[in-house]
């Protein structure tokens, strides 16, 4: 997925950047300029070849958010 893409798919790496690393991101629309800075940044940061896009490796390598049950609130990043 890169930059252009518009769909739900789009939610989920969003959301985490967000949660993980600090941004402050749309959680929905399209996958723009911002969310592909982001991804250049979050991929040279856990070592994968920063091309700002989102793929299997990128989701890979990314720390992702474990959320409560209970309450949905964001619990830890692993």
């Amino acid at each position: 997925m890169g930059r252009g893409t518009s769909n739900t798919s789009v939610r989920a790496p969003r959301k985490n950047l967000n949660s993980c690393y600090g941004y402050k991101l749309a959680t929905g629309g399209v996958f723009g300029e911002l969310t592909e800075s982001a991804l250049i940044t979050v991929r040279k940061k856990v070592g994968v070849t920063a091309d700002g896009d989102y793929g299997p490796d990128t989701r890979n390598a990314m720390v992702w958010a474990d959320y409560s049950v209970e309450t949905g609130a964001r619990i830890s990043c692993n």
